[in-house]
């Protein structure tokens, strides 16, 4: 039964990748809930939904489905791999960025880019959420971080 279910929920997650790609985002998005809904404690199906719905335009979508999956306890930063910790404060961030909320953009961007192993993206999203917030020393110190 266990493993029906995983099996389930990785069909899912697959499917969703297809129907993304096929730009049948409302398809993509019904898979994505309904992993979730069988595995609610496994973070891919959150993941994959919150970057679906940065792509697709529904930032505030986004942040309000992570906040929800951890505040119910589902997704606990404390049990995740720092990759996703760190895709975790980088979709929040980018999504803060798009909506012109610059300080709480740098804020998630920070927690990303202190992710062991954070990619150049992390800091690249920082760096600009950092000028955008005005902060344009402290922007150019994390783009120089990049050159290294």
């Amino acid at each position: 039964m266990q493993s029906e279910r995983e099996n389930g929920y990785l069909l899912n997650l697959a499917q969703a990748d297809q129907a993304e790609e096929s730009a049948d985002y409302d398809t993509a998005k019904a898979l994505l809930e309904d992993a979730i809904r069988q595995q609610p404690g496994r973070v891919d199906g959150y993941l994959q939904l919150a970057a679906l719905q940065y792509r697709t335009g529904d930032y505030q979508g986004a942040l309000d489905q992570l906040d929800s999956a951890v505040s119910s306890g589902s997704l606990n930063e404390k049990n995740l791999s720092a990759a996703s910790v760190e895709k975790l404060h980088f979709i929040k961030g980018n999504c803060w960025l798009e909506l012109q909320e610059y300080d709480k953009a740098v804020q998630e961007l920070e927690l990303a880019a202190q992710q062991q192993g954070a990619g150049a993206e992390s800091y690249r999203s920082l760096a600009i959420a950092l000028a955008n917030a005005g902060r344009l020393d402290e922007a150019q110190k994390t783009l120089e971080t990049l050159r290294k």
